[in-house]
């Protein structure tokens, strides 16, 4: 269930919001656009991927939840500034560094968003799937709760 939770976590955290402040100088207005299309695309292929049977155990399944969190700090080098003297551009500033995170991020967040739901009712005795159920519902909502307010405090880093 902390899988759940992390995995939203970090979505929120980054998708819309911060990813909307990502600019490009060649593609303008129309990188946040193309963020999110690509977004959707591989949240989409990483929900086909997790329909493939494989065993994961709690343990690797929690860690490659958590490892996702590496994602925030390298999205906001898409956003901050340099700390060079009239430099504005970000430190990850060409087009591929955010498109390449953002395909990161849609593919896990497809495959790791799924796989826990798809995993635990099959790891309980069936007098305890109800409850099961309940419970992955209250780590989905509180991974998305906490991810959004995670967003203000990056939006408000950022400017």
């Amino acid at each position: 269930m902390l899988s759940i939770c992390l995995t939203y976590l970090v979505t929120l955290s980054l998708f819309p919001g911060i990813e909307s402040e990502i600019m490009s100088k060649s593609l303008g207005s129309w990188m946040p656009v193309i963020l999110m299309t690509i977004f959707n695309a591989t949240d989409f292929l990483g929900k086909i991927i997790a329909s493939i049977p494989y065993n994961w155990s709690k343990r690797c399944l929690v860690i490659c939840s958590f490892s996702r969190l590496l994602l925030i700090p390298l999205f906001m080098l898409c956003i901050l500034p340099r700390s060079v003297p009239g430099e504005t551009s970000p430190v990850l500033a060409h087009e591929f560094w955010p498109m390449l995170l953002t395909s990161l991020l849609g593919l896990t967040n497809g495959y790791f968003g799924s796989i826990p739901m798809i995993l635990a009712p099959r790891m309980v005795k069936e007098d305890q799937k109800e409850i099961t159920g309940n419970i992955m519902t209250l780590s989905y909502i509180a991974g998305l709760t906490i991810g959004s307010g995670l967003s203000y405090g990056l939006d408000a880093f950022t400017h």
